[in-house]
């Protein structure tokens, strides 16, 4: 199926928005996901059930000054 990541269309075959975490190589406890626009915690990741078009944000946190 076809989703956006951070606004770009990737194929995936992950079920729920934690196995799409992992598939894209990221750390789930480092990271924030939002699906469709709403704030999912990393602890609900695995409940929420991926369509095709869904709009997914994943955001790392970053280090600086």
């Amino acid at each position: 199926m076809l989703v956006v990541i951070n606004g770009t269309s990737f194929a995936t075959n992950a079920a729920t928005l934690l196995e799409l975490v992992e598939e894209r190589g990221h750390e789930p406890s480092s990271i924030a996901t939002a699906l469709n626009g709403k704030f999912v915690t990393a602890v609900q990741r695995h409940k929420e059930i991926l369509r095709q078009g869904d709009a997914i944000e994943i955001v790392t946190a970053r280090q600086g000054g």
